[in-house]
């Protein structure tokens, strides 16, 4: 039996910390109104000073699950508690108490992350836990020794614990599990104040005792930041010259805070995220090491800080301060000088009844609407949020068939029945219209960037020598991102033990505006500011080896099933990036066609065809054809045909195509440069007596069906029969050159998309020819 340390020493090398779990419970006591209702259980854990009579006074840590709604008499919980070092833990009293959730915390919380609680430190910490227990109603409760429950935990497995009530009576039992790491930092005691409630670092980017940020390290006060979205507050974190030494960043605006209030969830998970990390560098501890794979798509998390926030007044001076406990993540939009990021939400379901404190209701709304009727049921994933639109995304208005005219802004947005769309009813559609985009499409807008004004100018043309050109930045940021994606795609299918990851989201991030010199640094310049991440943990689980052994097997069965979601969405996804970077950079022989077609954009129903330009495309390098390339230089004029309308109003479209020969260290040969100038008398498509037209061009890689296929679009031109576009669209052909190794991009997304592509018993074959290729490259 181990023998119980000094609590007042400091170890410099070693520090042992307490890890608690509380994962369920057997309950035998109803205490609803009549014993007839549905229970929602959660747990509150107190640790006491064994020897202190004021109990009240010297509360070291207090800490609750979430509810487990519906859940009755047998709730699952899997709550990792904060670690407490071993120093301080023997000199403590455990008191689980086990209560009846309040039913209306439920729907005061609806959308809120399922732990209320707030876990900080006393006394702050208290208030928190006293609010989601006053009027809950108690089950029962246990107390444990420190030195008991180490010894209980020793003979492995769960603990399993009696719960007595207040009169004495058997409520049920209770599992947790104990156990002790060694971690290899500094600690020190801090017996007799305040424990502090976060898990130990992974390194040096925290302060002593566990994972608190030092408040040192950050400029005070920080400052509040508006989101688009969702219910959690972000404050703007500033590194000092200490913080950064501390942190060995660079960058003073490396991170940013999310307000801990709404993300108690999201703590948990990240903690435990810690722990792997350390576990990883320590021992390779194969209890980790399977979900480990992940880590490295992950935020970097440095802590929480307790930090103070003040608002500004109308005159610019400082207004009331607020004290805030926020978790300190990495901030993606660090150092870039145009940021443009997808944010993903990944499986066919992303909201389950019961689980993280989503209620039914709730639940059943966001399967309907969210789950049902967008992307996410068919493709596996959807567009969540879009940072960073080009001019030619925000063009699609979704409310464009109901207005009465062309509106900017939301108070301008008259309806033709002579209201108005107020600015939470435009949210809601464009939230609507990204929800229900292709996978396909939302990548092609994310990598179009010939609107972007960064690049209007042709003075990026005339430099192209010295300077890389829109097209080869998005070439080799894509081509990066794609490969960055197929390591997801193949480290999820090596994870063995199935995770619960609902309403989890990937980011995909590249910086739009940087154009670098033309140099062998260039392309990795540019792929540093490339970012392929996992994130958004609220409603989501970290399962170990040992965890998933110690589900029931109704339990294990749920978690096999939301991985399946997990893991289709991602290979659906790294398939349709794959299948995108192949058909528009990786035409190495010539493109034999262009097609141009004149769409009516319409929001609520399929945009109506008013007619296409065919042109036929020479091959730039032979003599013989060089007429022929004069010939489209010129800005001509083409009738649309395809539509009758058209025909009988004589459309016309009016474009010039030039080729464009790039330097020779470029992988870009050439490219055909597109100028889309204007249309006339396009035809009349909507009710209104008008139409919104753009033009889609398709570069074809042969002159019937099948081969390569490049779609890029114009912006929406409103209420316009007689659109003037004047935008330039490039069609890159790739240059012919050998694959530097077996690993290189285009081996990858050839296997990948032959895997995915076939129907049938060989998709499976296929599929494993492309796991097997990547342990290789692995290895």
């Amino acid at each position: 039996m181990a023998t119980s340390p000094d609590a007042n020493t400091t170890n410099e090398v070693d520090q042992q910390y307490v890890y608690l779990e509380i994962e369920g419970a057997n309950l035998t006591k109803n205490v609803t109104g009549l014993g007839f209702g549905h229970m929602h259980p959660f747990v509150q854990l107190e640790l006491t000073p064994i020897d202190d009579d004021d109990v009240t006074s010297s509360v070291a840590l207090s800490n609750c699950t979430g509810t487990h709604w519906d859940a009755h008499c047998h709730p699952s919980w899997s709550h990792s508690c904060p670690a407490i070092p071993l120093s301080d833990a023997w000199a403590m009293s455990f008191k689980f108490t086990v209560y009846n959730d309040n039913e209306l915390h439920r729907y005061a919380m609806i959308g809120v992350p399922n732990a209320v609680g707030n876990t900080g430190a006393l006394p702050a910490g208290l208030s928190g836990i006293l609010t989601k227990v006053t009027g809950a109603k108690k089950i029962g409760q246990v107390a444990i020794s420190m030195d008991n429950l180490i010894q209980e935990s020793e003979k492995g497995g769960l603990l399993q614990m009696e719960l007595q009530s207040d009169r004495g009576a058997i409520a049920g039992t209770l599992q947790v599990k104990a156990h002790v790491k060694k971690m290899k930092r500094s600690s020190t005691s801090i017996m007799g104040s305040a424990l502090d409630l976060t898990a130990p670092s992974t390194g040096t980017a925290v302060n002593n005792n566990s994972n608190k940020v030092d408040q040192s390290w950050f400029v005070s006060p920080v400052i509040p930041l508006t989101t688009s979205g969702g219910t959690a507050a972000f404050f703007q974190l500033t590194l000092t010259q200490e913080g950064m030494d501390a942190t060995k960043q660079n960058t003073p605006s490396f991170y940013v805070g999310k307000d801990l209030s709404h993300a108690q969830d999201e703590k948990d998970f990240y903690q435990q995220l810690l722990e792997i990390k350390q576990s990883m560098k320590d021992d390779d501890d194969e209890d980790i090491e399977d979900v480990g794979q992940l880590v490295p798509f992950m935020f970097d998390y440095l802590g929480i800080l307790e930090a103070v926030s003040a608002t500004t007044t109308s005159t610019g001076e400082g207004g009331k301060q607020q004290q805030h406990q926020v978790l300190v993540l990495q901030n993606l939009r660090n150092n870039f000088q145009s940021f443009r990021m997808l944010d993903l939400k990944i499986g066919e379901v992303t909201a389950q009844a019961g689980w993280k404190g989503k209620s039914r209701l709730h639940a059943l709304k966001c399967h309907l609407l969210n789950d049902h009727f967008t992307n996410s049921v068919s493709e596996g994933y959807r567009l969540a949020g879009f940072d960073g639109t080009n001019e030619m995304f925000d063009s699609m208005d979704p409310l464009m068939d109901f207005l009465a005219g062309d509106a900017a802004s939301a108070e301008e947005k008259k309806t033709i029945w002579g209201g108005h769309f107020d600015e939470a009813q435009v949210k809601k559609a464009k939230r609507l219209m990204i929800n229900t985009l292709s996978g396909t499409d939302v990548l092609r807008f994310f990598l179009d960037v010939h609107t972007d004004k960064a690049f209007a100018s042709d003075d990026n043309n005339n430099n192209m020598n010295e300077y890389l050109l829109p097209v080869e930045m998005v070439e080799m940021a894509f081509r990066e991102m794609v490969s960055r994606l197929v390591q997801v795609a193949a480290a999820c299918h090596h994870v063995q033990v199935p995770q619960k990851w609902i309403g989890s989201s990937v980011a995909l991030g590249y910086d739009a505006g940087l154009l670098p010199k033309r140099s062998p640094e260039a392309e990795e310049a540019i792929c540093s500011k490339v970012f392929v991440y996992l994130f958004d943990w609220g409603r989501s689980e970290l399962l170990t080896c040992s965890k998933y052994h110690n589900l029931t097997p109704s339990e294990k069965a749920d978690r096999q099933k939301f991985w399946t979601y997990y893991k289709a969405g991602i290979e659906r996804l790294a398939f349709h990036a794959a299948r995108v970077y192949y058909h528009q950079f990786t035409n190495t022989g010539r493109w034999t066609r262009l097609t141009l077609q004149v769409f009516d954009f319409d929001s609520t129903k399929i945009n109506d065809h008013c007619g296409n330009v065919t042109i036929a495309l020479p091959d730039p390098y032979k003599s013989d054809e060089s007429a022929a390339l004069d010939a489209l230089r010129e800005n001509r004029e083409y009738k649309l045909e395809g539509c009758s309308k058209a025909t009988a109003r004589g459309s016309t479209l009016f474009c010039s195509i030039t080729w464009l020969e790039l330097p020779a260290d470029s992988r870009i040969l050439g490219l055909w440069r597109v100028a889309i100038d204007r249309a006339t008398n396009v035809p009349v498509m909507d009710v209104t007596g008008s139409s919104d037209p753009f033009c889609l061009v398709i570069a074809s890689e042969t002159d019937g069906d099948g081969g390569r296929e490049l779609h890029q679009r114009t912006c929406v031109k409103a209420r316009n029969l007689n659109p003037q576009w004047n935008e330039t669209i490039d069609v890159p052909v790739m240059r012919d050159t050998t694959p530097e190794s077996p690993s290189d991009i285009h081996s990858a997304t050839s296997l990948l998309l032959s895997a995915m592509a076939l129907q049938g018993p060989h998709s499976q074959g296929q599929m494993a020819r492309f796991f097997q290729w990547t342990d290789e490259e692995r290895s």
